[in-house]
């Protein structure tokens, strides 16, 4: 048993690896957006979900989600905790990235969570939109995901890897083009609706949540190294 043990945690160090550098070169080399499209896609899911469940969460109500082709996205609500909701969409898809960053670390679980994430875009899906390319995207994604964790647990467990390495990767990057644009102009962003409400410039926001986006990183790998340094 040790030594089985022993094989998955370095199947998954070896897949965390090759996820991130592959998830790096893809970004330098032409034309490779069309592979990273669906997982461009599943994180602007859970972003808007994330804005979707704050309204819900703080007594309001959601009137519409709406994912785009170019991988943008709005949600549309009314009532709620305005703060709230407008902090959501980041900080849920950074810490969603961690949180599959820390659980992808043994194939075990590759199945289970490759299941709870075609759940989760499913229910994002028919809860809060009846918009047609959403609903046709969130079905897609949802059976990928049900193919994925069917297929052979070293698939499953690398996919599971690769999509987590995918949210950071697109959370961080998100919140990079936060910045520029609540730096630059009066673009609408979830950075400006703060500055409305608070009257705290739309850049500190920015900042802010980039800084937690990094601590949600950090416990993400610090957890992943713990789960496999050796439970007694």
């Amino acid at each position: 048993m040790p030594k089985a043990k022993n094989t998955t945690d370095l199947n998954s160090v070896f897949f965390l690896i090759v996820a991130t550098s592959i998830s790096v070169l893809l970004w330098f080399l032409p034309l490779t957006w069309v592979l990273l499209y669906p997982f461009r896609l599943f994180v602007t899911f859970i972003h808007e979900g994330g804005h979707a469940l704050a309204a819900i969460l703080t007594n309001g109500t959601v009137e519409q989600l709406v994912v785009y082709a170019n991988a943008s996205g709005e949600t549309y609500t009314s009532g709620g905790h305005p703060l709230l909701i407008a902090s959501a969409g980041y900080l849920t898809s950074c810490g969603y990235g961690a949180m599959l960053l820390a659980l992808s670390r043994h194939g075990r679980r590759a199945e289970m969570m490759l299941i709870l994430n075609a759940g989760v875009i499913t229910a994002v899906t028919f809860a809060f939109s009846d918009d047609l390319f959403t609903m046709v995207i969130g079905i897609a994604l949802s059976v990928g995901l049900l193919i994925a964790a069917n297929a052979r647990i070293f698939w499953g467990h690398f996919l599971l890897n690769f999509l987590a390495v995918q949210c950071c990767i697109n959370a961080i990057l998100d919140l990079r083009t936060l910045l520029r644009v609540a730096s630059s102009s009066g673009l609408h962003s979830d950075a400006l609706i703060m500055e409305k409400v608070t009257l705290i410039p739309a850049w500190l926001w920015a900042v802010t949540w980039a800084i937690l986006a990094g601590l949600f990183l950090l416990l993400g790998l610090h957890i992943y190294a713990r789960s496999g340094s050796g439970r007694k």
